[in-house]
C-alpha cells in the first residue's frame, strides 16, 4: 500500500463525509420548515377555538335573550 492508495482512500472518505453532511443539512432544513408550518397551524387552530368558543357563548346568550357586546363584530375581526 503506497501513498497514492492512502490518498485515494482519504479522498473517498472525505467525499462520503461531505455527502452525509449535505444530507444532514437538508434534513435540518426540512425540520425547520415543518416547525414553521406547525406554528402557523397552531395559531390558526387557536383562532378557530376562540371563534367557536365565542359563537357557543353567543348561542347560549341568544337562547337566554341577550347578546354580548364583544360578539357583534366577531366575524369581521377574525380574517381566516
Amino acid at each position: 500500500m503506497d501513498d497514492s492508495d492512502v490518498e485515494a482512500g482519504g479522498n473517498k472518505m472525505i467525499r462520503a463525509m461531505r455527502k452525509q453532511m449535505s444530507r444532514t443539512a437538508k434534513v435540518m432544513n426540512d425540520v425547520k420548515e415543518m416547525k414553521k408550518v406547525q406554528k402557523k397551524q397552531a395559531v390558526m387552530l387557536a383562532k378557530i377555538f376562540r371563534i367557536v368558543n365565542d359563537l357557543s357563548a353567543y348561542v347560549v346568550n341568544k337562547q337566554e335573550g341577550g347578546m354580548p357586546r364583544h360578539m357583534e363584530n366577531v366575524v369581521e375581526e377574525e380574517n381566516i
